[in-house]
């Protein structure tokens, strides 16, 4: 594809391309080809455009550097010989930080009288958000310009349009496939970014939404809170429930942060004030996970209430990192709800999953989720904030009814009295 009506001045750009676990072997070359018709619109060459590729997952690799390649031929070639050689996690943040500190010198081709162009090629939410933000922003202060294209409804819209120079930069489209239908779009709007000189106007993101499929996602439900913490702070319902063994797994991950996740206690805390707890009623179990899981106690620790409502004050905010939810379950499966640790054989065993996001390798973490449903261990999921992925958290609950949204950690205190009637249920019946 070549526009008759655009004159690029040189450029430099650089293609930034996700090669993570979730994109696949045959995407990555649907992604290729992609880049291959872009670049076959513009001139190549010292004076014109030069183009470097890199690809990000776990690492990063430079597949090739600005100043590589002055023949179109031999650039279009080497694109079509990019191979999804390292599947991993969504680092886009290192990407970024690969551009700027690696790609964009003058050791590897970058000319000072050309226009840095970044075009960020993704299919979800970055492992490290306010970090790959930050990054973004770097990019934007060296006054270089960045389109974001995001692949699939599971894209995260905030983070995209915060990496992209200006919110018109983005682009999305509902799968690989659809990225031959953006191709003269993107390529528009490269010109355009190419050929005049940034203005600052309200502008809104493109999204491109093929007209002969439906999105069989769920809608959200997202419960504001309309009180007060202090105003609602009292569980009246209380639950005279069989033996349960009842297990919490909460999200202690970087995006949580301290103060959220003290709240996210306090509804621990609630919630339990709402059981009898004893060896032959409710026995409790705590674990936290990030990039690792600690369990605070085991289901045999405590069969005082008030000492076990004291020990989960006391759970402090020590070790955030990445949302390694499977390992959270397994640990639940293979250490927690074991006899040795206090798991009773006439207690029903129930888990309670609390986090604010995605996993960070959702199909282990669905497939240790089965795992406990095949063990007959009911679990529930409180999924906080719009950015939840619900088919996500649906494959994680035993039901897909036991699953609640709530739009942040204030408004768990919303639910209190609604969810323990749910759980109570549950362990009644």
């Amino acid at each position: 594809m070549f526009l008759s009506d655009c004159t690029f001045k040189p450029t430099d750009l650089v293609f930034v391309l996700d090669e993570s676990g979730s994109v696949g072997e045959t995407n990555f070359q649907l992604q290729n080809q992609f880049v291959a018709k872009l670049v076959e619109g513009f001139d190549i060459g010292i004076n014109n455009t030069q183009v470097a590729v890199i690809t990000f997952a776990n690492t990063v690799v430079t597949e090739f550097y600005l100043n590589a390649f002055n023949d179109k031929i031999q650039l279009l070639e080497s694109i079509k010989h990019i191979n999804y050689s390292h599947p991993g996690l969504t680092m886009t943040h290192i990407a970024l930080r690969t551009v700027r500190n690696e790609v964009f010198t003058v050791a590897n081709g970058m000319r000072p009288n050309a226009l840095p162009f970044v075009i960020v090629v993704t299919d979800g939410r970055s492992m490290i958000p306010p970090v790959t933000i930050r990054e973004a922003k770097l990019l934007h202060e060296l006054n270089i310009t960045v389109f974001v294209i995001g692949i699939s409804s599971e894209v995260y819209i905030d983070e995209l349009r915060a990496i992209a120079t200006d919110p018109e930069d983005v682009i999305i489209v509902k799968d690989f496939r659809s990225l031959v239908s953006i191709q003269e779009k993107a390529l528009r709007s490269a010109c355009k970014a190419t050929t005049s000189s940034p203005t600052k106007t309200t502008k809104t993101m493109s999204t491109v939404t093929p007209t002969t499929t439906s999105s069989t996602r769920k809608p959200i439900e997202i419960i504001t809170l309309p009180y007060t913490l202090e105003s609602t702070s009292k569980v009246t319902k209380y639950c005279h429930s069989k033996p349960t063994d009842l297990v919490f797994v909460l999200d202690e991950s970087g995006s949580v942060g301290d103060i959220n996740f003290q709240l996210q206690n306090q509804f621990v805390a609630k919630f339990i004030e709402g059981f009898d707890i004893g060896i032959n009623n409710t026995q409790v179990a705590v674990i936290t996970f990030s990039s690792t899981v600690v369990t605070e106690f085991y289901l045999n620790a405590f069969n005082d209430k008030i000492q076990l409502l004291e020990s989960i004050k006391h759970i402090n905010y020590s070790h955030p990192g990445l949302t390694m939810t499977h390992i959270a379950l397994r640990t639940v499966r293979n250490e927690v709800l074991t006899v040795a640790k206090g798991m009773r054989p006439n207690a029903l065993p129930f888990v309670i999953v609390v986090t604010d996001g995605r996993s960070m390798i959702p199909p282990v973490t669905i497939r240790e989720a089965k795992l406990l449903h095949e063990l007959n261990i009911t679990v529930f999921v409180i999924g906080i904030s719009s950015e939840v992925y619900i088919d996500e958290l649906t494959a994680i609950a035993t039901d897909p009814k036991d699953v609640i949204i709530v739009k942040d950690f204030r408004s768990l205190v919303s639910i209190q009295e609604t969810f323990l009637s749910t759980a109570c249920e549950v362990a009644t019946i």
